[in-house]
């Protein structure tokens, strides 16, 4: 099998990581259940790239992993599937991004087959590489990918509660889905 896993707040918890850097530089939290930054905390567009471009290497290089990320993703990966690190992080805010993405994986054991960088159109990957299954946190994500045929599985997240797809609460939860276990 083909599986496409999304990096940010699927294995990682990224979000956590962007709100307590955001909460340290004092912009104060808006709205919880927002996922992009501008909605979750209101800010403008020159906020956000002020915010990005001063801390996303922290962001980037220092997320917790979700619990148990490495050890499903690698099962699944040991049994014989392909792993696709499908994420749209990119050089954008940080030319390092790509290599710090790269590193954060190595550090943290996480198998795979190929990474796709600055991915905008997940659906897109996903069928030019007919991968069978997308693991993602995003409502856009999921819902595009859902639109060309492939199954997906949505990590749940509070930004996401409203998204009637396959759910899944962790990482043992998406392997047994996956492996039907």
């Amino acid at each position: 099998m083909r599986i496409g896993i999304d990096i940010d707040d699927t294995i990682t918890n990224t979000q956590a990581k962007i709100d307590e850097i955001a909460l340290k530089d004092g912009i104060k939290l808006y709205d919880r259940t927002k996922h992009w930054f501008y909605d979750r905390f209101n800010t403008t567009a020159k906020e956000d790239e002020v915010f990005f471009r001063k801390h996303i290497v922290e962001i980037m290089s220092n997320p917790t992993i979700k619990e148990n990320a490495s050890l499903y993703i690698n099962k699944l990966y040991n049994e014989g599937n392909e792993i696709y690190i499908i994420t749209a992080r990119s050089g954008y805010y940080d030319p390092n991004v790509p290599d710090i993405t790269i590193k954060y994986l190595k550090e943290h054991n996480i198998k795979y087959t190929s990474i796709f960088l600055a991915c905008r159109d997940k659906a897109r990957v996903c069928l030019d590489n007919k991968v069978d299954i997308l693991v993602d946190d995003s409502v856009e994500n999921i819902t595009n990918v859902e639109e060309v045929g492939i199954k997906t599985i949505i990590i749940d997240n509070e930004y996401n509660k409203d998204v009637k797809t396959t759910r899944a609460n962790n990482w043992e939860e998406v392997y047994k889905i996956i492996t039907g276990r």
